[in-house]
């Protein structure tokens, strides 16, 4: 018979070192209840769309001549 496991006491994330040929799992296991919290937002129902899309198109300049040719690479 299988058990599940709560999901709000464990964590479960890969360890991308780059030094090994496989990819480690890192298996957090807790006795009481993981609080990761609300994931942070860069907007929300106050943000002004309309108002930053005006700015952005007020202070990009996308007619900058390029140099030459190799110029290009570095945009």
């Amino acid at each position: 018979m299988a058990t599940l496991i709560r999901s709000d006491i464990y964590n479960v994330e890969s360890c991308l070192d780059g030094s090994a040929d496989h990819t480690p799992v890192i298996l957090n296991l807790s006795a009481g209840v993981i609080n990761e919290g609300k994931p942070e937002k860069l907007y929300n129902h106050k943000t002004d769309w309309d108002g930053f899309r005006m700015q952005l198109e007020e202070k990009t300049n996308l007619h900058t001549p390029l140099k030459s040719p190799n110029d290009e690479a570095c945009l």
